[in-house]
């Protein structure tokens, strides 16, 4: 019997000799060459936000998210807030290491990460890439933009654009939150050119119960009623 065990490791190790990687900050500290070798993942996460559009979702331990590629899954059954066990490979991603190839299981329902708070001189180094975060600006008039509900949101960072992955209304409804100062959770994402130039900043959100008003808009005049 340990002679058998002790074969298959060995025929195991040839197919794939890397460790497992069964954490996220491990992950995003490879260098680019090291992720391009195709590390096993294995790492239980809470599942933060999910674009089916663009067939990818975010996944985060403690207070480090990551992007996962997830070309030609369904993912139209997964929602923020669900305990996921999720295996796969590394990649280099554009700007951070990313996970590919996953396989995805949802283990139950979870609270959300502790969202953080971006340090406006901190950010442009790209950070809180793929994190939680919470930020507070001013939002600018809802419209659609590639099938989904976008905003601006005028913050200390300068302009994030935010995406409404999951709206329970149309661009109508949400006129309540125009020129209101706001609240906002989501998964931030930091856009880089091929040469690592700073070029934005995006807050994917699941849906509007995600801004918390703080401010009315002037001359609200629901608000005022």
């Amino acid at each position: 019997h340990d002679q058998r065990t002790s074969l298959a490791s060995a025929r195991s190790s040839r197919v794939n000799p890397l460790p497992v990687v069964t954490d996220i900050s491990t992950i995003r500290s490879l260098a680019p060459e090291e992720a391009a070798k195709a590390y096993p993942v294995r790492v239980v996460a809470v599942l933060t936000a999910v674009h089916a559009a663009r067939d990818c979702y975010f996944l985060q331990m403690g207070n480090e998210g990551i992007y996962v590629d997830a070309t030609n899954q369904q993912l139209e059954g997964l929602r923020a807030g669900q305990r996921v066990l999720v295996t796969g490979l590394t990649a280099p991603g554009g700007f951070a290491p990313v996970i590919v190839h996953p396989l995805l299981k949802v283990l139950g329902p979870t609270s959300m990460p502790q969202p953080q708070n971006p340090d406006p001189e901190l950010a442009p180094s790209g950070i809180y890439d793929s994190t939680w975060m919470e930020i507070e600006g001013l939002v600018r008039p809802v419209h659609v933009a590639d099938g989904y509900l976008t905003f601006n949101l005028m913050t200390p960072l300068g302009t994030v654009r935010t995406h409404l992955l999951h709206p329970k209304g149309d661009a109508a409804s949400l006129a309540r939150f125009v020129d209101a100062r706001a609240r906002v959770r989501g998964v931030f994402n930091t856009a880089f050119t091929n040469e690592g130039v700073l070029t934005g900043y995006r807050l994917f959100i699941d849906s509007e119960d995600d801004i918390e008003v703080l401010r009315a808009a002037p001359f609200d005049l629901a608000a005022s009623e």
